[in-house]
């Protein structure tokens, strides 16, 4: 089974080669900022669950700020992210303005920031590629998966959501940012987000999410809100000089479904 793991490169990445879509505290380097700080609110976003003794598969790991809060919280993690030949399901848009090789640059430098934290963190973590929606079988079962911030940029995020489920024994873990927090609370849908977006289709609603893993055996279903730090460009706001940036507190939401018989090992002690 080890092929289906990458090997770690011959030598370290460097700096330079690396971009970061999660801040994170690399040792012996410093904070290397991120589209994303989670740090101030990681508990809430994996669901306040205790991931001490559990095998975690993380899809979409990125530069793997998720991934290593799980290893360090005693999780054996595997994870998992977009093979070098993939694109990101992109929405349809000109070559002149978001080209492949471009969307194929993007990852390789997040890509090399995942294996940079990871040398100096001495992370045991091991990390496949491929698509979400093609989980390989290789990979085996967990006792939690974690889909935190990809629902939104998949073509089937509903498919990747009920394979992911498939192979989670006790839990799975969804989190996802709630840009149209406020509206359509209702629905037990998706809505296509109508604007010039390079990375994003949908806003999956929570009560879909909810639906979908309560037909695939998960019984047990929490749902909480918390807020996250987004870095904008102050050219994306109403106000403020180009150029400029700021953070900005995002609605998430994040459900945990637990089977029938899940086990006390994953109640987040007090």
């Amino acid at each position: 089974m080890s092929e289906i793991y990458a090997n770690r490169p011959a030598s370290s990445p460097l700096l330079s080669d690396c971009s970061f879509y999660q801040t994170i505290d690399i040792p012996g380097i410093g904070v290397q900022p991120g589209q994303w700080d989670l740090r101030g609110n990681v508990r809430n976003y994996l669901g306040d669950i205790d991931f001490a003794g559990q095998r975690v598969l993380e899809i979409g790991t990125a530069n793997g700020f998720v991934c290593f809060e799980m290893e360090r919280r005693g999780a054996d993690v595997v994870a998992f992210d977009l093979a070098e030949e993939l694109t990101y399901d992109a929405p349809p848009h000109s070559p002149e303005y978001l080209s492949q090789d471009q969307y194929r640059d993007g990852l390789r430098r997040i890509r090399n920031a995942w294996w940079l934290a990871h040398a100096a963190l001495n992370s045991r973590a091991r990390v496949a590629y491929g698509h979400a929606n093609r989980i390989p079988s290789a990979l085996g079962r967990f006792d939690v998966g974690v889909l935190a911030n990809v629902m939104q940029h998949l073509q089937d995020p509903i498919g990747a959501l009920m394979g992911l489920a498939a192979i989670s024994n006790n839990a799975v873990v969804v989190t996802e940012t709630d840009w149209m927090h406020g509206t359509n609370e209702d629905l037990v849908g998706m809505i296509y987000f109508d604007k010039d977006n390079p990375y994003v289709w949908y806003q999956v609603k929570p009560r879909l999410v909810e639906a979908v893993l309560l037909r695939m055996g998960f019984v047990d279903i929490v749902r909480s809100e918390h807020r996250q730090l987004f870095k904008v460009s102050a050219e994306h706001t109403e106000a403020g000089a180009i150029g400029v940036e700021t953070n900005v507190e995002v609605p998430h939401y994040t459900i945990v479904a637990r089977r029938k018989n899940r086990p006390d090992s994953l109640i987040a002690p007090s």
